[in-house]
């Protein structure tokens, strides 16, 4: 669970109107820069506090990641707080292939493990060109005692 801002299009509307009705008269009446900076930010956080609150927010479970482990996010980790481009540059070069691998090895080894070798990779290729799966769950109805299974009949009740 993470705390984080959701900029959503009510959100952006609503700091619209409040910038909008927020009085500037204290930041124009400012003889100072940093009188006038402070007053300015001030009032647009303010309202930008209002509009876009944090909230806590669940992260999706990495289920079709079964290749990333720990030991390959650690080191993407690092390398975001490192300050020397350079040396960041090709510890990205070597980090990319390294993921790369253990991507290929990951999913070789999910297909050769699976009973159904075909129907695993194109579940494989469907999840990296971002189609979602096709819900096979059987629509099943209670009424009373009797129990519809048929769409047809299920839709016509």
């Amino acid at each position: 669970m993470v705390v984080r801002r959701q900029f959503t299009h009510n959100g952006i509307e609503e700091f619209k109107h409040l910038l909008s009705k927020e009085v500037w008269n204290d930041v124009y009446n400012c003889l100072d820069v940093n009188s006038f900076l402070e007053a300015f930010l001030g009032a647009f956080l303010h309202c930008f506090n209002i509009a876009f609150p944090y909230k806590r927010v669940n992260l999706r479970a990495r289920s079709n990641k079964r290749w990333l482990s720990k030991e390959l996010i650690v080191p993407s980790k690092r390398m975001q707080t490192l300050n020397n481009p350079k040396r960041t540059f090709t510890l990205t070069r070597v980090y990319k292939k390294v993921l790369r691998e253990a991507k290929k090895r990951g999913n070789g080894r999910y297909v050769v493990e699976s009973m159904d070798r075909m129907k695993a990779m194109w579940r494989l290729i469907n999840r990296e060109i971002g189609k979602a799966p096709e819900n096979d769950e059987k629509l099943e109805l209670r009424i009373g005692n009797k129990l519809i299974s048929n769409p047809n009949e299920i839709t016509d009740n």
